[in-house]
């Protein structure tokens, strides 16, 4: 599904996100100040195909914009896109502590340093589905989250980089109990197998998927803070 400067692909049967994919102009990027807009069921399929406020209701949840509201924001068309993103189709259930804290930081470290060079990027997000994640209010919660993001450098040399988040949520009849969680930075190879997408060429210009190609060993590097990303 097309939107201003990004675009959705949904799961039928889960009513959520596959993945999101958005292009982010930093030289032409525009605040667009939030306004209390509303979220909104996409009227392009039924309703019964998204989860909406029903899912978010009276407990500890964010209704997490997977496209992060300010990344296509930028040009002639930046309100549009602003509020493209408050489709039930561009959310996702994650805890306020995840999506305020870990997550924010990380996009905010990609959308800074795109505005700052001036650079074009395109960011890739989605959720890992597995078999086994909880099911609360009919809906089968997302416990992993992954970003893939390609961009030039100063230098014109093309790069992608991929980051995992682990969402520990303990779901049962009564009450959300929270675990721990980190942020990793992996390869674009082990998003690949974690998700069964293809991100093509790609994973070329991703050191750490050329690390484990020439190893055979899988790379994970915690990130606590900014400076632990490896570019």
């Amino acid at each position: 599904m097309d939107y201003e400067h990004f675009s959705v692909v949904m799961s039928k049967s889960r009513r959520l996100a596959l993945f999101t994919a958005v292009n982010i102009d930093g030289s032409a990027s525009v605040s667009v100040p939030r306004g209390g807009d509303p979220w909104a069921f996409d009227g392009r399929i039924p309703e019964a195909a998204q989860a909406g406020d029903e899912l978010y209701a009276d407990n500890d949840f964010d209704r997490g914009h997977l496209v992060r509201r300010e990344d296509p924001n930028w040009g002639q068309t930046a309100s549009v896109a602003n509020r493209d993103t408050f489709h039930f189709t561009n959310c996702a259930p994650q805890l306020s502590v995840f999506n305020q804290r870990s997550w924010l930081s990380l996009e905010d470290y990609i959308l800074s340093n795109t505005r700052r060079v001036g650079e074009r990027a395109t960011v890739f997000t989605g959720p890992v589905f597995r078999g086994n994640d909880p099911v609360y209010r009919g809906v089968a919660i997302r416990l992993a989250y992954w970003k893939v993001v390609a961009f030039i450098h100063d230098d014109g040399r093309p790069s992608a980089s991929a980051y995992l988040i682990d969402h520990d949520v303990d779901l049962d009849a009564q009450s959300l109990l929270f675990g721990a969680f980190k942020t990793y930075q992996r390869s674009v190879l082990a998003i690949e197998g974690l998700t069964n997408l293809d991100f093509g060429s790609l994973r070329e210009f991703d050191g750490f998927s050329n690390e484990e190609k020439a190893t055979g060993d899988a790379v994970r590097v915690l990130i606590t803070e900014a400076e632990d990303i490896r570019l």
